[in-house]
């Protein structure tokens, strides 16, 4: 991690976002590129390694803060939880796309048609 408190490195972006590190390794990308079926909006890197050389990649803190509390806001509180239930933190955040929440409607209303 960065001397500077709000750059973040890839694991604790990963950590920050709510997902496991190989997760956000290979699907930040898609998440910040508005051309990409799989677009979250998610804030594209502050920092790059230079050109042709492996390093290390740097997000904002307050910009991923600001897109969870988004991400939370669109989706409500619905990812919470009873106490006693297990569920992973990568399951809980693929269960909230907007492809799933727009097929769990969907489901509800011919559901409400059979009856």
């Amino acid at each position: 991690m960065s001397d500077t408190p709000d750059i973040l490195d890839t694991h604790a972006a990963a950590a920050e976002a709510g997902v496991c590190y190989d997760t956000f390794r290979k699907q930040w990308r898609a998440w910040s590129d508005p051309a990409h079926p799989a677009f979250c909006q998610f804030p594209a890197p502050c920092r790059y390694p230079p050109p042709g050389q492996r390093g290390t990649y740097g997000w904002r803190r307050s910009a991923v803060a600001e897109w969870k509390l988004h991400r939370e806001r669109a989706f409500g509180a619905a990812h919470i939880q009873p106490r006693g239930v297990h569920v992973s933190r990568q399951k809980a955040a693929s269960a909230l796309t907007p492809a799933v929440l727009r097929l769990r409607a969907e489901l509800a209303r011919i559901m409400e048609r059979m009856e």
